[in-house]
């Protein structure tokens, strides 16, 4: 039997709904501010009322009575129909603190069970507070839930991207291609991955597709010049190289074009450092920096930390663990900051002995991160990625150090938010080059990159075992094909057009390889096919043993060897280089200059080849070279003890300077 207050509840319920059918909004709303006299706490009424405040911008009343509404469907046992209230309040919130939007999605997986629209309003949330692993995990969760949504592939698949499975976000992507999704930003990102992990024919005919879409898109124009460059295409390449940097010389910019694939361009230093600074301009966030900097005691030890995800198997742990064992511990306290892969290998376990404090950073925001750095107070931050994938600039752009320094990741200046100075050296960054860096120069007194003593020096193969000809004269490079410009190859095999007994070993980028067949093509042409020697990947101590089996290794330009410098030298392999006008371009003959060898540094294209001539054609000067090079190892390339000083030397400095200029401040 009912009531005479349900009978006006019931009325004006009524009233609502035939006035909302009717598209009588002002009399709906009527009605059910009318409901809420007699029932101030009924769910529905309290929803409409709620929205009618959304849309007036009455935000902070429609959430009070959007949670009015929510416990009083719970007290009513109708938590099964408040998704609606829920959803309402989600919306409410998106303006406000992500973390209270977070509690209320929460809240509402507990009354209403995991919806798919309720987990999507959390991986947005989760985007705004950085929690990229949460996010990740809950996307994948949402794909299994809706496979054929391509906007979820898609989200899916960019947040993979920006994790350490990016591999991983291929099938996604191109799932989400297939389903309709037709973003042009999104289509570059997936061919960057295609290129990433050697798939040329769809990361071309993808490419391809792009540029036929808008020919005058920089990323898609920067990616396809990259491509060619890397499958050794050097006619297509040379082509758009000269396209793409009159475009950049003009001013374009792009995100898919980083700084560092302008490594294998002829871009210039200058330019490369304008680029870079409209680059760094372009993604970075202008998040607020951290309040830095402790009273350091006087003798306190110097707080340094190291920020990489590269400390496991990589060339920078390679080169640098040397130095993380040998840091004076009653001056240095030293942190690994670590937001790469956990792989579990040797590099791994030694530099865990290195470090006095290990922090993973993986599932921490960037501003987390930034925030646990700063509360350790390090007195120095040295960033070690740069312009390289997978780096997190965000966290150094927070400034949670006050002195912030770029080493050996990138060979550039990084124009970053947050990065104060850049250590070279003064081969790499003589004092004519300054200019080409945003930072402020620090020079250590000889080479400027690390390298460890500590390294395992295996026992060289002998050519038999390794198939390869007793009585030639090997040449190799050990470069990835994006470094094998058109000028140094046909150098090469020239050189071996001359010389009979020789020949050129290369290391194998794939039989699928786009590259390998271009330089099989030249090789024939030059009719020296027969000269030429491919070289399969091979685990690194087994690396370092055959490539002693060479008689010179065989630099290139716009982009030197690196580490492939360092592994050559190491193993008492003569190198012989051409020095470059970019950073990136001098670094060999840094290193050969610390391992005394200077004859094997050529100061122009016409003396390179002179060098390699020689080096061909007279047994002396190549005995003498490969007795010199037997002895770099006792160099100080290779030193690492008097390495770390002058590291130390050059912390201790920067930290004295910095509290020199505090003092003048007061």
């Amino acid at each position: 039997m009912n009531t005479p207050l349900q009978s006006l509840l019931t009325t004006a319920l009524n009233q609502a709904l035939v006035a909302e059918r009717e598209g009588r909004v002002s009399d709906a709303l009527l009605a059910y501010r009318t409901v809420l006299t007699h029932d101030p706490a009924h769910p529905g009424a309290l929803l409409r009322v709620a929205q009618a405040n959304l849309r007036t911008g009455q935000t902070h009343l429609a959430v009070e009575q959007l949670r009015r509404a929510i416990d009083a469907a719970r007290q009513r046992a109708l938590t099964a129909q408040s998704l609606p209230i829920h959803s309402e309040l989600i919306v409410a919130l998106r303006s406000g603190d992500a973390h209270q939007r977070l509690t209320a999605i929460r809240a509402a997986y507990a009354d209403c069970g995991e919806i798919p629209g309720l987990i999507w309003e959390e991986c947005e949330c989760l985007a705004e507070l950085g929690q990229k692993e949460a996010r990740l995990h809950r996307l994948n969760q949402l794909a299994a839930l809706q496979p054929n949504e391509p906007v979820i592939l898609a989200a899916l698949g960019l947040a993979l991207l920006d994790s350490n499975s990016a591999p991983q976000a291929m099938r996604p992507m191109r799932a989400a291609i297939q389903l309709g999704h037709s973003d042009f930003e999104f289509a570059i990102a997936l061919a960057t991955i295609e290129m990433q992990n050697g798939e040329w024919g769809a990361a071309e005919a993808r490419l391809n597709a792009l540029r036929t879409r808008d020919p005058e898109h920089l990323g898609a124009l920067g990616l396809r010049w990259h491509l060619a460059a890397q499958s050794c295409q050097w006619t297509i390449a040379t082509q758009l190289e000269s396209e793409l940097i009159q475009r950049i010389t003009q001013g374009g910019t792009h995100s898919a074009l980083t700084p560092w694939r302008l490594l294998a361009s002829q871009i210039g230093g200058m330019q490369l450092r304008d680029y870079a600074t409209r680059y760094s301009h372009s993604e970075s966030k202008n998040d607020r920096p951290l309040a830095t900097g402790r009273l350091r005691q006087p003798g306190a030890r110097i707080r340094v930390g190291y920020l990489s995800s590269d400390f496991h198997q990589h060339a920078t742990a390679i080169l640098m663990a040397g130095l993380f064992d040998a840091h004076d511990r009653s001056r240095f306290e030293v942190f690994a900051y670590s937001y790469g892969a956990r792989v579990n290998d040797g590099y791994r376990e030694r530099l865990r002995g290195s470090f006095e404090h290990w922090f993973e950073l993986n599932s921490l925001s960037d501003s987390q991160a930034a925030a646990l750095i700063s509360a350790h107070e390090i007195d120095v931050l040295i960033e070690l990625k740069g312009h390289t994938f997978g780096a997190r600039s965000g966290i150094a752009a927070l400034r949670p150090a006050p002195i912030q320094a770029h080493y050996l990741g990138y060979p550039g200046t990084l124009a970053q938010d947050g990065i104060d100075y850049f250590i070279a050296d003064a081969v790499t960054a003589p004092a004519s080059h300054t200019s080409h860096f945003v930072e402020k120069l620090v020079r250590l007194p000889h080479c400027y990159q690390a390298n460890d003593a500590r390294r395992a020096r295996p026992i060289p193969r002998s050519r038999q075992s390794l198939g390869l000809p007793e009585n030639a004269i090997l040449l190799c490079n050990f470069n990835q094909p994006w470094k094998w410009c058109r000028d140094f190859v046909e150098r090469w095999l020239t050189a071996l057009s001359q010389h009979d007994q020789a020949r050129l070993w290369l290391l194998n980028p794939g039989d699928t390889h786009p590259a390998k067949k271009a330089i099989n093509d030249a090789a024939q042409r030059f009719g020296v096919a027969e000269q030429l020697i491919w070289a399969s990947n091979a685990a690194p101590d087994e690396h370092l043993a055959r490539l002693a089996c060479a008689d010179l290794a065989l630099d290139q330009l716009p982009c030197n060897s690196h580490t492939t410098a360092a592994d050559a030298l190491w193993m008492g392999v003569p190198l012989l280089t051409c020095v470059g006008e970019r950073f990136d371009g001098r670094v060999t003959a840094s290193a050969l200059s610390a391992a005394r060898l200077d004859d094997l540094i050529a100061e122009s294209w016409q003396r390179y080849g002179d060098q390699l001539d020689r080096f061909l054609s007279d047994p002396h000067f190549r005995t003498s070279l490969k007795t010199q090079a037997a002895a770099a190892h006792d160099s100080p390339l290779f030193d690492t003890p008097r390495f770390t000083r002058d590291w130390e030397a050059m912390l201790s400095e920067l930290v004295t300077r910095q509290a020199t200029a505090r003092k003048a401040k007061r």
